[in-house]
């Protein structure tokens, strides 16, 4: 007998049909999509139910029941006649059941509708019922005919309504059927209906938590009353929904008030973090024991038994508060003023914010497809609401590890359902691969090891599938790579745009800075927290416009060293050597040490290969470590024989070359930042800090100017001589000279105007667009708001009208301190100079911020010196 419809609709169907001691022994009670056809109907016609298909006429004598998908099969006048269309999911299973005779489309009660596709399909299906042709929107039909009466009609009471529909439930373990009752065209109640222990047991802690949660007396959160019958397999509630209620996918102000209610009356901090662990190890522990061949499932159980070993437990807690568990947009009506929220089975105490973050992942992924990293903004966001943000100092909530808890307990209860099942529909795999991202970003915060480490770490995972060497690499492992070292990997073509895909999608990064030339593209990789890192992509072994070195041939030869590819050390050495010495420089000594300390048989092979593609006289290697005119010309005329730089490859690597050229100076280009602040203030320590951090962390060349571009001398010079005058300024004290003619302070502004509109193009074409970053200590703004520092008497509103004419620095600080500190430093200012020269720069900076978008004007109290750094190194992160 062969069963048209899917056997897992068939067995539901029988277990509404039969009351749950009939068949709770059965094979049906298992549900296993792996019963094949004859299994199944053998197990059907065990409990009295036959099933009739298109084409099959035969049925078992003396079944009770019988499910006719065929519409064409008569039965006996012992029987009793229900007629049923259904509509399918796009998987093909049921989704609801509906008997023929219903006059308005009352499932729609169970469909979430918020996008425009939704909201197409309602009024399909609702135009269809009003003129009568509803069978054309269905999946199909059939008929139940019965001896006895079906057991889920004993639940529709025809004196209180006119009609019923059948949601059939989300496969899998905790399966329920909801019977939807209604009268006059409206839903008035739901039924939930237990299908095994597991959902039985999910519909009595439902009702349990329903009471739990009108004894709380929420003011903004409104849940329906309930009571359990046939033997508390069964749920009965009204329908929430009436003429004011209305969907929505948006977490609005009500959804703040309503949780923020629910987090401030039960919040405790009483659950320990090595008790909330232990559980989640136990669940871990059942999945793995049950073995999935779902490698997804393996990945995330992997991940979670990781962060369960991680987490500190000492004198820690896990704040929890009572919460619904399952809070997303589908379970929920908003009102004016309250939040109507059903489908509490799940419902009880869970870490601080589950509800929060489940709301933006569920709806995240099963309403937007958007990435964890998109979810993790739009978390964010909401977090940074002023109400929220009192909450969480008030008791103190580390929001990330609170996070990480959520997970915890939410993907380790969802991998235990998911873990018993044969396949997963889309929605689960979707999620899955959401919180596989957000488990990489926890680990990393929880994991010792920076970001860029871990960033590292996980490219390379990633990476090998695809065609790479990693360049130059001599630290044997990794963990062994210096902190601060750029990644220079040659990747095939066909995998760069994969590559590139890999570090924009990563959870750890902030934000990618992509240059892209003929031969290479350079990744500047911001992440998220604030360290830094640059990849170069080379695709083609390039000097200047001439090809070095056959790219395929030292992919094709690469070797697999310690999980990663490397060139053969012949390819090695040989890039290694040409890239400095064609350059004109020797070999570094941290590479002579590597090669000088390869065994020899590894040296000799290199020695050969060099002497016979080069025809290099050497003895040994090491002769090749110091630049030698003899063998730079050697190389050179290797180099520039090669096919591939002659003929019509030379006239395509010059204009690469002089398209690449242009591009380093557009995309290369440096940037300008200045330090200002009173004497005292600290800006030669920070200085010296940002010019280290500049040069360290972010491979720039930094230049430091003081106070202007200095094209003009000091005026002084004019008098006394440049070295003379500049020992003379270096001694005076500043605001100390004893000018007090406007006429000649006019005179002195204008010529350091001009310095600053001639000095700024020199500026520009002599660094800026050489890739170099520019430290003015000091800038304009001193003529601005301490003009008697430069012996001028003037009126601010003339320096700073003329300000239009001068560059704007990408980047301006400001540093101050209290009068108190800034003397403990220097005596050069008395206490109501500093605050008046602190406050007339704050209010400069303001103003200026307003105007220029385009520019960072940053004010920084700087007591603690990391404090400074940090927050100069995020704006940094913007211009960079």
């Amino acid at each position: 007998m062969k069963i048209a419809t899917r056997l897992q609709d068939i067995f539901t169907l029988a277990k509404l049909i039969l009351p749950y001691y009939a068949y709770k022994n059965s094979l049906i009670d298992s549900s296993s999509e792996n019963i094949n056809e004859k299994e199944g109907n053998n197990a059907l016609l065990a409990l009295g139910i036959s099933v009739v298909n298109p084409g099959n006429s035969f049925v078992m004598g003396g079944s009770s029941y019988i499910l006719d998908f065929s519409n064409q099969y008569s039965v006996s006048k012992e029987y009793t006649k229900d007629s049923f269309y259904y509509i399918n999911n796009p998987d093909g299973s049921m989704r609801w059941v509906f008997p023929q005779d219903l006059k308005y489309p009352t499932f729609l009660s169970f469909y979430n509708v918020s996008s425009l596709k939704s909201k197409a399909t309602v009024w399909l299906i609702k135009i269809a019922f009003k003129i009568g042709v509803q069978k054309l929107i269905t999946s199909g039909s059939f008929h139940i005919y019965s001896k006895a009466k079906p057991h889920f009609k004993r639940f529709v009471f025809p004196n209180q309504v006119d009609n019923y529909s059948i949601f059939m439930g989300t496969v899998g373990p905790n399966r329920k059927v909801i019977i939807e009752l209604n009268k006059g065209k409206k839903t008035k109640h739901f039924i939930k209906v237990g299908l095994n222990d597991e959902s039985t047991t999910l519909i009595k802690n439902e009702f349990n938590m329903l009471d739990k949660a009108e004894n709380y007396g929420f003011q903004y959160v409104k849940s329906p009353y309930s009571f359990l019958f046939n033997e508390d397999r069964a749920l009965m509630q009204p329908s929430l929904f009436n003429s004011n209620s209305k969907r929505s996918s948006d977490w609005s102000q009500l959804h703040t008030l309503a949780k923020l209610e629910m987090e401030i009356k039960t919040i405790e901090k009483s659950v320990q973090t090595f008790d909330f662990i232990i559980q989640i190890k136990e669940k871990l522990h059942t999945i793995v024991e049950k073995k999935n061949s779902n490698l997804l499932l393996e990945k995330l159980t992997f991940k979670l038994e990781k962060i369960c070993a991680e987490t500190s437990l000492e004198n820690e807690v896990v704040p929890t508060s009572f919460c619904h568990n399952d809070f997303t947009p589908w379970n929920m009506y908003v009102e004016e003023k309250v939040l109507k929220v059903y489908d509490w089975e799940l419902a009880g105490d869970a870490p601080v914010l589950s509800d929060l973050f489940h709301f933006h992942f569920q709806k995240g992924v099963m309403l937007e497809q958007k990435s964890y990293s998109e979810i993790s903004q739009d978390i964010m966001q909401v977090l940074e609401q002023p109400e929220w943000k009192a909450f969480i100092k008030l008791h103190s909530i580390n929001v990330p590890f609170q996070l990480s808890m959520y997970l915890a307990k939410t993907v380790s209860y969802y991998l235990a359902v998911y873990n018993k099942q044969e396949t997963l529909h889309w929605q689960a795999i979707a999620l899955l691969k959401v919180w596989d991202s957000a488990l990489d970003e926890t680990l990393a915060w929880q994991n010792p090891l920076s970001f860029r480490q871990q960033f590292i770490l996980d490219f390379f995972q990633n990476m090998q599938d695809k065609s790479y060497a990693y360049l130059k690499f001599i630290y044997g492992t990794l963990d062994n790579l210096p902190t601060g070292s750029d990644l220079d990997l040659l990747v095939a073509d066909n995998d760069l745009k994969a590559s590139i895909s890999l570090i924009e999608q990563s959870v750890l990064v902030k934000k990618v800075r992509i240059v892209r030339k003929s031969f290479m593209t350079t990744v500047h990789i911001f992440l998220k927290d604030e360290s830094f890192l640059s990849i170069d992509l080379i695709t083609a072994f390039k000097q200047t416009n001439n090809i070095m070195l056959d790219a395929k041939t030292v992919l094709k030869e690469r070797q697999l060293e310690n999980g990663l590819y490397v060139p053969h050390p012949k390819h090695n050495f040989e890039y290694t050597l040409l890239f400095y010495h064609l350059n004109g420089s020797d070999i570094p000594q941290r590479y002579r040490h590597y090669f000088g300390e390869l065994p020899e048989k590894i040296k000799h092979t290199i020695e050969s290969y060099l002497i016979g593609k080069y025809s290099l006289s050497v003895a040994k290697l090491e002769d090749l470590f110091n630049k030698n005119e003899k063998i730079v010309s050697i190389l050179s005329d290797k180099v520039a024989s090669l096919n591939k730089n002659n003929g019509f490859y030379a006239i395509r690597n010059n204009f690469n070359y002089l398209i690449d050229t242009v591009k380093g100076i557009i995309n290369n280009r440096g940037f300008i930042l200045t330090v200002s602040g009173v004497d005292g203030a600290g800006k030669s320590t920070i200085i010296g800090e940002i010019k280290q951090l500049l040069e360290t962390k972010y491979r720039k060349k930094v230049v430091v100017i003081r106070h202007r571009p200095s094209v003009l001398p000091i005026l002084s010079a004019w008098v006394h001589g440049k070295e003379k005058a500049e020992k003379l300024t270096t001694e005076r004290l500043p605001r100390t000279g004893n000018n007090q003619s406007k006429l000649k302070s006019i005179f002195r502004f204008s010529y350091y105007l001009t310095d600053y509109l001639f000095g700024q193009f020199y500026v520009y074409f002599k660094y800026i667009l050489r890739g170099k970053v520019v430290v003015y200590d000091r800038y304009y703004f001193d003529f601005i708001i301490d003009a008697k520092r430069s012996n001028i008497v003037i009126n601010p509103l003339i320096p700073k009208a003329f300000y239009s004419m001068v560059q704007k620095p990408e980047l301006n600080v400001f540093l101050y301190a209290p009068a108190a500190e800034i003397l403990k430093r220097k005596q050069e200012l008395n206490a109501e100079e500093i605050e008046e020269l602190t406050a007339s720069y704050q209010q400069l900076f303001g103003e200026l911020a307003k105007k220029d978008s385009k520019s960072e004007y940053l004010a920084i109290k700087n007591i603690h010196l990391k404090e400074t750094m940090n927050a100069i190194d995020l704006e940094i992160t913007k211009v960079a």
